[in-house]
């Protein structure tokens, strides 16, 4: 939770939603796609090499590069599910940021959570748990406005309310995937990131700090 808050806050320091989409995706993929694909390459040659003799896995050669193509980090670079989620979360929040409200944007993003609970999804990309996670997204990119504009505390709020929602829905059908404590623990970094950013008085110190954050998030 705390590291797409924070890629929420960055994507929106970086003015990425102002973007025409061809920068966009040049960006996102220079900045997301590429690293992975090269990582994926370089653990991939180790699995086949030593790592399924060691770890003794029966998987055949071709499985990883299948879950390669569909987005399905599981024999190889497991552990990194959350950058293909944010890859599609970043495709997600770049698309309703079109609509030019702020918080229609907050409401689509807070309700993608409750709708994963109806709506089969497709286990491609990660996009369940990208629609799980896109109202944190969502909350980051809010604080970063908040020091311009009032009116993103609404955006906020709306997100908050939804993810009260899902919370008791999903905790009533035992279908859960974070907990109170987990949104507990994000709203204090919520509320952290917004103290630094408003005692450095909107300034670069602020951003590099909350970039230093999220980039050690990933490490």
């Amino acid at each position: 939770i705390p590291f797409f808050l924070l890629s929420g806050y960055v994507f929106a320091l970086a003015g990425k939603d102002k973007r025409n989409t061809k920068d966009f995706l040049k960006h996102l993929c220079k900045s997301l796609l590429v690293p992975t694909c090269f990582f994926y390459a370089f653990f991939y040659v180790l699995w086949l090499v030593a790592g399924r003799r060691l770890a003794g896995d029966a998987e055949l050669w071709n499985v990883p590069l299948q879950e390669f193509i569909q987005g399905q980090f599981n024999v190889v670079l497991a552990t990194y599910w959350f950058v293909i989620s944010l890859f599609v979360m970043n495709l997600l929040y770049y698309a309703l940021s079109k609509s030019q409200s702020h918080l229609l944007v907050a409401l689509a993003c807070g309700l993608m959570p409750v709708i994963s609970l109806y709506c089969p999804l497709p286990g491609l990309f990660r996009l369940r748990e990208a629609m799980l996670f896109i109202p944190f997204f969502a909350i980051g990119a809010g604080l970063y406005r908040l020091r311009e504009h009032r009116t993103a505390y609404a955006d906020i709020a709306l997100c908050l309310l939804c993810l009260a929602v899902y919370c008791l829905i999903s905790h009533h059908t035992d279908t859960a995937y974070y907990r109170w404590y987990e949104m507990l623990v994000g709203l204090a970094l919520c509320a952290v990131v917004y103290l630094v950013a408003k005692a450095f008085g909107g300034g670069g110190g602020a951003d590099r700090f909350v970039g230093t954050l999220r980039y050690g998030a990933i490490a």
